[in-house]
Parts: C-alpha cells; sequence; structure tokens
C-alpha cells in the first residue's frame, strides 16, 4: 500500500479495516484489466485481418467526458442508492 510506518501505527482499526478493503478492490481490478489485455492479445493475434488500430482506438477516445453537472448527478444518485443522507450544495 506504500504506507508509512508512522502512518500506520496512527490509523485505527475501522481506517485500516477500510484501507485495505480499497486496496484489495484496487488489485482485483488491475488482475481484470490484465486479463482483458491477454485476451485481446489472445484475439488479435489469432485474427486472420486485424482491424485499422484508429477503428479500435475509436470506441475509447470517442467517449463522451462528463460534465460537472452529470457528475454531481450521479454522485446524489449513488447516494441516494446506497442510503446516503441528502447533502444540499
Amino acid at each position: 500500500m506504500g504506507m508509512k510506518p508512522l502512518d500506520f501505527w496512527e490509523l485505527t482499526y475501522a481506517e485500516f479495516y477500510h484501507m485495505m478493503k480499497a486496496h484489495h478492490e484496487n488489485l482485483k481490478e488491475e488482475f481484470k484489466d490484465t486479463l482483458r489485455l491477454a485476451w485481446y492479445t489472445a484475439a488479435f493475434t489469432r485474427a486472420k485481418d486485424l482491424p485499422k488500430l484508429e477503428t479500435v482506438l475509436a470506441d475509447v477516445s470517442d467517449k463522451k467526458k462528463q460534465t460537472s453537472e452529470e457528475m454531481m448527478a450521479m454522485a446524489k444518485m449513488l447516494n441516494a442508492t446506497h442510503g446516503g443522507i441528502e447533502v444540499k450544495t
């Protein structure tokens, strides 16, 4: 986790638990990303007609970026979905 020993000893058990849980989730996501990369590499290796790189990248780069308002709306929706309290902004 890259934590200094002094920082570790200042954590409560609950804080450490949540940090470890988040770290574990990050490791799982990294592993999934690695598996995806391996799968795509194998798929491209087997492809008879490899698509142009621009075509493959278009799926990634053409994604619309969220505005601040859209991000706030999503955060409020997630907060309400998970039983959070309403915060006035």
